[in-house]
């Protein structure tokens, strides 16, 4: 039995979470499999934390390299600094 339904689930798990279902169904489903209610917050949470904010994708930091500067560091962000050998955290 839990051969099979532990992949269903989790194919079903990433289905759902795919942007091409809407929230309206998306978030019951989500509430029913992971049995909380908070569920939904938690994905959006993870889902900004995720994807960059507009001006933030690798094509904005491309374009700042060649025009010279650097990207701004943000909280979080690992850059590496080759002056000492070793990554940063910018906090």
């Amino acid at each position: 039995g839990m051969l099979l339904s532990v992949p269903l689930v989790a194919y079903l798990k990433v289905a759902l979470l795919r942007d091409t279902v809407p929230s309206c169904y998306r978030d019951p489903i989500l509430i029913t499999l992971e049995g909380d209610r908070l569920a939904p917050a938690k994905y959006a949470r993870k889902r900004a934390l995720i994807l960059p904010g507009p001006g933030r994708g690798p094509e904005a930091e491309a374009e700042e390299a060649v025009a010279g500067g650097a990207p701004e560091a943000t909280p979080g962000d690992v850059r590496l600094d080759s002056a000492r050998g070793g990554a940063g955290l910018a906090l």
